[in-house]
C-alpha cells in the first residue's frame, strides 16, 4: 500500500510538472485569452495583476513582494481571483488554461 500512495504522489508531481511546462512555454496573452473565458465576474485590477504573476508560476511571498501587498492581501486577492474562475487552486487554474 505505501509503494501505491508513493507512485500516486509521483505521478501526481510529473502531472503537475507537464502541466507546468506547457503553461511556461505558452504566450502570456494565450494563456490570458484561454482564462478569461472561465471569468464569471470583471477583475479588478489588482486580480488581473495577480493572476498574471500566477501565470509566472511565482509565489505568494513574490507576488507579495512586487505589488508591494502583504502576503495576506495577494490571499484575499487570490482567492477572489479563484471564485470568479470557478476554481479552487493554481492546479485548477493550470487546468483552465489546457482545456481545449
Amino acid at each position: 500500500m505505501k509503494h501505491l500512495n508513493k507512485t500516486k504522489k509521483l505521478i501526481k508531481i510529473f502531472y503537475f510538472g507537464l502541466i507546468l511546462i506547457a503553461i511556461t512555454t505558452m504566450p502570456m496573452e494565450n494563456k490570458l485569452s484561454k482564462i478569461l473565458q472561465f471569468v464569471k465576474a470583471p477583475l479588478a485590477i489588482r486580480e488581473r495583476e495577480i493572476l498574471e504573476l500566477i501565470l509566472k508560476n511565482k509565489k505568494r511571498k513574490d507576488i507579495a513582494t512586487e505589488l508591494m501587498l502583504s502576503e495576506n492581501r495577494v490571499k484575499t486577492y487570490t482567492r477572489a481571483l479563484y471564485s470568479k474562475l470557478g476554481v479552487t487552486s493554481r492546479n485548477e487554474l493550470y487546468n483552465l488554461i489546457l482545456k481545449d
